[in-house]
């Protein structure tokens, strides 16, 4: 089923702080988008190694200007969340997770320092791209992954 919703946004990076989206090398995050189209009927996770690059005609790519290089990132699964009250999924209501493994070979801040250069997220739904979404290299995000991280539907219950 689809739904027409306007833009895409990045809302977050699971359990990070909203003020900047940092990625680690080798970091498993959960990545926050509204807006969307695809409506899953079910969460959509990789069934075999080497991960997938796609799951529900959705991808993400992470492409870094120096040194130049865009990697396709492996992804776990892909869950949808209705943020609003009702069963019904409005315009804006939607958020989707997709979680995804950042490459080892990221170049890290102390690599980059005094060379001008950009770090970005792009969304590929059934081929079409979103705009891109900076986000900030990172030495290190260490962090275990739990029920909490992802859609927070755990959050409040205290059985994370």
């Amino acid at each position: 089923m689809l739904i027409g919703l306007l833009f895409q946004t990045l809302v977050g990076a699971g359990y990070q702080d909203l003020s900047g989206i940092y990625l680690a090398p080798g970091q498993v995050v959960p990545v926050l988008v509204t807006g969307l189209k695809t409506v899953l009927p079910a969460p959509a996770t990789a069934q075999a190694v080497p991960l997938p690059i796609s799951l529900a005609g959705i991808s993400v790519s992470l492409e870094q200007t120096f040194p130049a290089h865009t990697w396709q990132l492996p992804m776990f699964a892909v869950e949808q969340f209705n943020r609003c009250a009702g069963s019904t999924v409005a315009a804006g209501c939607l958020i989707t997770a997709i979680s995804v493994q950042i490459p080892y070979d990221l170049a890290n801040p102390q690599q980059l320092l005094g060379t001008p250069q950009s770090t970005s997220l792009t969304i590929m739904e059934n081929g079409a791209a979103s705009a891109s979404f900076q986000v900030q290299p990172a030495f290190d995000r260490v962090h275990i992954l739990q029920s909490c991280d992802i859609g927070g539907r755990t959050e409040f219950a205290g059985i994370c």
